[in-house]
């Protein structure tokens, strides 16, 4: 017997399982809509520094095709939603960041100058996180060798490296730029909005950072995307108590994927304002119908 057939009601399961069944069918026409969406921006011309949203819904394309793999899994064993979770966890946290960085978009700036500094920032907080990594590789593969009676490696300059490389992230001390310089382009406005901590050469956006901007920004999803991240991210922490989260069913982890496919859903629709699409009015029209389907199925 499986797992769910062995701590379970067969009635629960057939419950539950046919809420996956419905999640399976829907996921997958939203995923079709979302290549289809793709597709059609491949050669349009976009705004100054869009292609990042379609960098992002590439993104949520290849983690939900990995989580219909996933899925399939739960019909014998609900345990598996702890993959599943934290692949719709990257999900989630792309959405936000879809969202945040649309509040960045100005129509009549062809430059999109606050747009660009916060692709700067992330790609900063890139940079440095894989100065860590690397680091940490230096770090074990001396650990390695001194198993082996070896001696450490000789260590490039990398960091000196990735700062030539990124001159734009430099200021003229050759020290990273904090982020209140970066932003020195941005509108008043949006500066209003933010939390930006702009003082540290190393402060990240976090998501909550971001979440808060979302908020202030007049997004009506910031509470349930901030749900979402905080649920999904209880997967990924650990804590005595999350064995029993790992052994129960799958009846909320179901509400909660539905919710996610919903946001997906909106996020397309908020691109239709700002991203070229061939055949961008066909494109609304089918979102139209789909996302009535869609949004009907969680009713059931």
């Amino acid at each position: 017997m499986s797992y769910n057939e062995t701590f379970f009601r067969p009635e629960d399961n057939a419950r539950y399982l046919s809420k996956l069944n419905l999640q399976l069918v829907m996921q997958k026409r939203v995923l079709d809509f979302l290549i289809k969406n793709l597709i059609a921006a491949n050669n349009q011309i976009q705004l100054e520094h869009c292609d990042c949203f379609l960098h992002l819904i590439a993104k949520i394309r290849i983690n939900l095709e990995s989580i219909n793999s996933v899925l399939t899994f739960l019909y014998e064993d609900y345990r598996f939603k702890v993959s599943a979770n934290l692949l719709y966890r990257s999900v989630v946290d792309d959405i936000i960041t879809i969202t945040y960085l649309i509040g960045f978009i100005k129509l009549d700036d062809p430059l999109q100058s606050a747009l660009n500094n916060e692709l700067n920032i992330l790609h900063k907080e890139y940079l440095l996180s894989s100065i860590e990594a690397v680091k940490s590789e230096f770090e074990f593969q001396d650990l390695v060798n001194s198993y082996k009676n070896e001696p450490s490696i000789e260590k490039p300059d990398y960091i000196k490296e990735i700062k030539e490389s990124n001159p734009e992230l430099i200021d003229e001390n050759f020290e990273w730029k904090r982020n209140e310089d970066i932003r020195k382009t941005t509108h008043l406005a949006f500066i209003d909005l933010m939390n930006q901590d702009g003082k540290k050469r190393k402060s990240f956006i976090t998501e909550e950072k971001k979440l808060e901007f979302i908020k202030n920004r007049g997004f009506e999803t910031h509470s349930q995307l901030r749900g979402l991240f905080k649920y999904y991210t209880q997967y990924q922490h650990y804590s005595p108590k999350t064995i029993n989260l790992l052994n129960s069913h799958i009846d909320f982890d179901i509400v909660s994927y539905q919710n996610v496919l919903g946001n997906v859903v909106l996020t397309i629709d908020r691109l239709y304002d700002f991203i070229n699409f061939e055949n961008k009015e066909s494109l609304k029209k089918e979102w139209e119908e789909l996302s009535n389907i869609v949004f009907d199925s969680f009713k059931e």
